[in-house]
């Protein structure tokens, strides 16, 4: 029986490819083109990285809030929107009762990585 690896571990295999595949081993001084010019300077490569990495982060804490969603029976996984930037995460949807907008947020407070919450949930 084959083991199957978790979307988020999966994820951070696929983004962390993405980023080694970004490395060329070359300098901004050095890069040639196939004809042997010069290319244009690359500006910001560490801000790519770090924005490449921070978006994996942030894919990361929505599948973790997700499923942290997805555990609780009493809430409305399926109709809450879960967004994150740079930890921040935003709660959009609807959902049956306040209790139920109070618990989603409380749920979401505990994923590890959440930084901050924005809960714009409606109540139906």
């Amino acid at each position: 029986m084959k083991a199957l690896m978790s979307p988020a571990a999966a994820l951070a295999l696929v983004a962390a490819g993405a980023v080694w595949a970004g490395e060329t081993g070359e300098t901004e001084e050095n890069q040639t083109g196939s004809q042997g010019k010069e290319m244009p300077q690359t500006k910001g490569r560490e801000s790519e990285r770090s924005t490449t990495l921070q978006d994996l982060h942030d894919v990361i804490i929505i599948s973790k809030v997700r499923a942290a969603l997805a555990q609780d029976p009493s809430a409305s996984a399926l109709a809450i929107v879960v967004e994150s930037t740079k930890g921040k995460v935003r709660l959009s949807g609807s959902v049956n009762s306040v209790d139920e907008k109070v618990k989603a947020e409380s749920i979401v407070r505990r994923v590890d990585g959440v930084k901050e919450v924005e809960n714009r949930l409606a109540v139906k």
